[in-house]
């Protein structure tokens, strides 16, 4: 059960000392601890029936070292036995069970050690062991969710409990700051003080307020601020109380400092409070109405941004762009994803999102910050997935079988109606029609037998005045039927994505319209 590495002697403080070191090997430990038990049979080739995935550290220890091996070949070899019980007895779910099991051991070890005064851990190893536990028990809260037996599911809830709980008297106290502040109180009291009344304990400070507020007024400082006013638009909250969201041109102006402040103003409120605009909308009276005001805006946004970042065929500022991609990917996101939710327009979660190079533009994206790589990761990975969708997306094939449209127009009532009064009109004026031009044929072959039995009377050197034979040639002649043009199409797939277009919700339209936008920019 050794495994030795022999090195040579040295001598440390005057003293020869051995520098052999011991190498557990598990492996060998673990087969000949099972074959043990009855009815185990090992073959040559060590294959067990179950298998396992176990980490194994060579790490080496002096011969007579006092710190134990953290993973022994007997420690190894006692986890493998346990294992292989529970899942022979239990099955996939004994995985869960052993690693519940291991974990309570580990959280009942450290709060037994946490009670005993002189042989507490160290503050480094015990919040190495509580983020252990806590890593396992979101691995085991993984493993549960892809395992349906509701007979042991209340068990493990029920350990899970305990655990936490025992965590919960492990883990330092966080409050040390409440019994500074509770003194703190005693002692204002002790002096009666009120401390809502500042003017107790602060120096009025007039004459450095008005040196400050002179200083401030012959300055450009309070223009600017005036200009944007800020206050309309705070960005940790909803834009305006009449769910309206603001016009770029309010925040704007023509120097390129100004207006680049105001585009990352607007850049910042998106990543932080148009998710929380768009639900606060859809829950009010004007529902999805707001997909109306935020196509507005986009519109407004794009034009300005693009202005300043990317003017006469050449970025002016890269970074800048960066984020503008970021937040037209994030707006259309936003919207496809409310979309999705509506049970009405369900269905795209079928359809691809098609922006050529998408995929490939992430890799150019000049990003300064952790915050807005973790974003763009994110949007990567949600458009990725609806980059390999096997049905059309919005902008292509309108008239295809899995076309969006032509799905939705057969779905709806009130298209088919529609498309049904068309065709029945269509009938009826293909039928008139053909009347029209059966009785402009008949018309004209009576004319043309009056010409037959007239003969030309017209006078040479007259040329206004014409004899009634080459008047009624004229007049047959002049005879004319309009070409009927249809307003659907005679196939039914097409004629469905006819009548969406004619007939597309206004959050469908404003959706592909912002997308059509950012597919075409510059």
């Amino acid at each position: 059960m050794k495994n030795t590495i022999e090195y040579s002697k040295s001598y440390k403080s005057s003293y020869t000392f051995d520098e052999t070191r011991e190498v557990p090997i598990s492996h060998y430990v673990c087969q000949w601890w099972i074959i043990q038990f009855q009815g185990v049979q090992i073959d040559n080739q060590i294959n067990t029936s179950i298998s396992f995935k176990k980490k194994h550290r060579d790490q080496i220890r002096y011969k007579n070292s006092a710190l134990p091996f953290r993973r022994s070949g007997l420690w190894m070899t006692m986890k493998v036995v346990f294992q292989s019980i529970l899942t022979k007895r239990l099955g996939k779910i004994g995985t869960i069970v052993y690693k519940l099991l291991i974990t309570d051991f580990l959280t009942y070890f450290i709060s037994t050690r946490e009670k005993l005064i002189r042989s507490r851990i160290s503050i480094d190893l015990l919040m190495h062991c509580l983020r252990k536990i806590v890593r396992r028990l979101n691995k085991i809260d993984g493993l549960l969710s892809t395992i349906d037996s509701n007979n042991i599911t209340p068990w493990i809830q029920n350990i899970r409990e305990e655990i936490k709980q025992k965590i919960g008297r492990i883990t330092l106290n966080l409050d040390w700051q409440k019994s500074i502040e509770k003194n703190q109180k005693e002692n204002i009291i002790k002096l009666q003080l009120n401390p809502n009344q500042k003017e107790i304990f602060q120096h009025s400070c007039q004459k450095l307020k008005a040196y400050l507020n002179k200083k401030h007024s012959n300055t450009s400082n309070k223009q600017f601020y005036d200009r944007y006013d800020y206050n309309r638009w705070l960005l940790t909250s909803v834009a305006h109380e009449d769910d309206g969201l603001p016009r770029v041109s309010v925040l704007t102006n023509h120097d390129d400092d100004a207006m680049g402040i105001a585009l990352m103003r607007i850049e910042t409120w998106v990543q932080s409070c148009l998710e929380q605009w768009i639900n606060h909308s859809l829950l009010s009276t004007i529902g999805y109405k707001c997909f109306e005001n935020l196509q507005s805006f986009y519109e407004d946004y794009q034009l300005a941004a693009l202005n300043f970042y990317y003017s006469n065929n050449q970025f002016t500022d890269p970074i800048g762009y960066s984020r503008f991609i970021l937040t037209s990917l994030t707006t259309i996101r936003l919207m496809h994803m409310k979309l999705c939710e509506d049970i009405r327009f369900e269905r795209l979660k079928l359809h691809a999102i098609e922006i050529p190079h998408l995929m490939n533009l992430f890799e150019f994206l000049i990003l300064l910050n952790r915050d807005d790589m973790i974003r763009a990761r994110d949007l990567y990975d949600y458009f990725l997935e609806f980059n390999d969708k096997s049905y059309p997306d919005l902008l292509s094939n309108i008239d295809s079988q899995n076309a969006f449209g032509v799905h939705f127009a057969e779905q709806s009532v009130e298209i088919n109606e529609n498309l049904k009064k068309i065709q029945e009109q269509i009938e009826q004026d293909k039928k008139d029609k053909i009347q029209e031009i059966n009785n402009a044929k008949e018309k004209y072959e009576g004319l043309m037998k009056k010409v037959n039995d007239l003969k030309c009377e017209c006078e040479k050197d007259t040329f206004y005045r014409k004899c009634d034979r080459c008047t009624i040639i004229k007049e047959a002649n002049n005879i004319k039927v309009d070409i009927y043009e249809c307003p659907i199409p005679s196939k039914r797939r097409s004629a469905l994505a006819v009548m969406f277009e004619l007939q597309m919700p206004n959050e469908i339209r404003c959706y592909r319209d912002i997308l059509w936008q950012f597919v075409n920019r510059p």
